[in-house]
């Protein structure tokens, strides 16, 4: 409320708040700086474990958020608006990027996502337009709907799984509409030191794309993996690209 009340009598001044130091903080409610267009940073204290729905939405002036590793929630709409955010770490205990999260930040340069992100929801990063590449974890289960839409410099996903594992996604119809039509997905190389590995832990058909060297000692690998493999799991397995194999 006396954010609100600052930027009535003077929307020039800006407040960065540090609550580093304070105690007894767990949760900031819906919408607590709601519009508090003066907020221009904030540190969120160590033992807060939950950022409830649209709490910074509107914040048009926030630029620097410090979100400590015991913040377990972020409620849908978090940091919907602020357009002026750069730069955000979200907690290794996040399992979730709720509904339009980050929709909206059209500033946002660069956003870290630990292992441990399960969902991303729907229009979470829609109209980040700054945006140059998201690094999305091996960890990920689903991706809603939009969720990219009118990021218009998003040049690649960096999936840090395999394109089979990324197949296996639950992924919206439309996780990808009106993302950029050049933007690309990078995924993790299989070559003959993990190709064993990643065909033990299929669970359905799908294609495995080995690159690189391989020799007769991978074949025997692979060999051994496909007959550790559930009958009911078939494999297309593409060799194309890959290299040493005596003709």
């Amino acid at each position: 409320a006396a954010l609100a009340e600052l930027y009535k009598k003077d929307d020039s001044i800006t407040i960065i708040l540090d609550l580093s130091n304070t105690t007894g903080l767990t949760k900031l409610n819906d919408q607590a700086f709601y519009g508090c267009k003066n907020l221009e940073g904030i540190i969120i204290p160590e033992g807060l474990s939950d950022l409830g729905n649209g709490v910074f939405q509107g914040c048009t002036n926030l630029k620097t958020v410090e979100i400590p590793e015991t913040v377990i929630n972020l409620g849908a709409g978090t940091f919907s608006d602020c357009v002026n955010l750069e730069t955000i770490s979200i907690p290794k205990a996040i399992k979730n990027i709720e509904n339009e999260t980050f929709s909206g930040c059209e500033n946002l340069k660069s956003i870290q996502i630990s292992e441990g992100l399960e969902n991303i929801g729907d229009n979470a990063f829609s109209g980040c337009k700054s945006l140059l590449t998201v690094t999305i974890p091996e960890s990920i289960k689903s991706i809603g709907t939009s969720v990219f839409s009118d990021c218009d410099s998003l040049v690649s996903l960096n999936y840090k799984g395999t394109e089979f594992q990324w197949d296996s996604i639950d992924k919206d119809s439309n996780w990808n509409y009106k993302s950029p039509s050049s933007m690309v997905i990078n995924y993790k190389s299989i070559c003959k030191d993990n190709v064993a590995e990643v065909i033990k832990s299929m669970t359905q058909s799908g294609t495995i794309k080995v690159t690189g060297e391989i020799d007769d000692a991978t074949i025997t690998d692979i060999k051994n993996a496909l007959k550790a493999l559930d009958s009911t799991i078939k494999i297309n397995l593409d060799l194309s690209d890959t290299v040493g194999l005596d003709t």
